[in-house]
C-alpha cells in the first residue's frame, strides 16, 4: 500500500477538492485477485465513460471550489490581462484553443434560420 502523498497513487487525488477518493479495502482485494490470476478481460466487453455519481447533487459547493482555485492560481486578474492562447493535452494530439469571454450577457445557440435548415441545432438562449 502506497502513502497517500505516493506519486503514484490511483486513483491520484482529486485536483480540484484534493481529496483521496480511495476503493473499498474490499475493492481492492477483487482488484489484486484479479490482476494475480492474469487481468484477463472478456473480447466482448467495452468501457463506457460516465461521469461519477456524486451524493447529494449539489454541485454549487464543488463550482465555488474549482472558481476559488483557478482565481487563486490565475496571473491574469482584470480582463485587459487575459488573452487567448491553445494547449494540447500531454500525451496526445488534441489540442484546444481558450479565448477571453468578456463578462455580462451573450447568445449561445444558433440562430433560427440555421436551426431551420438542421433541426438538431441549439436554440438560442442568454
Amino acid at each position: 500500500m502506497l502513502a497517500d502523498d505516493a506519486k503514484k497513487l490511483m486513483p491520484p487525488k482529486n485536483k480540484v477538492t484534493g481529496e483521496l477518493e480511495r476503493i473499498s479495502k474490499e475493492d481492492s482485494e477483487i482488484l489484486k485477485t484479479w490482476i494475480n490470476e492474469g487481468a484477463k478481460w472478456p473480447d466482448d466487453a467495452t468501457l463506457t465513460a460516465r461521469k461519477k455519481e456524486t451524493k447529494g447533487g449539489d454541485e454549487s459547493a464543488l463550482v465555488a471550489q474549482a472558481f476559488a482555485r483557478i482565481a487563486e492560481v490565475s496571473k491574469e486578474k482584470t480582463a485587459e490581462e487575459m488573452k487567448p492562447y491553445a494547449m494540447e493535452i500531454p500525451g496526445t494530439d488534441v489540442t484546444y484553443e481558450m479565448v477571453p469571454i468578456p463578462g455580462g450577457k451573450f447568445k449561445m445557440g444558433s440562430p433560427e434560420a440555421r436551426r431551420a435548415a438542421s433541426p438538431t441545432k441549439a436554440r438560442s438562449t442568454r
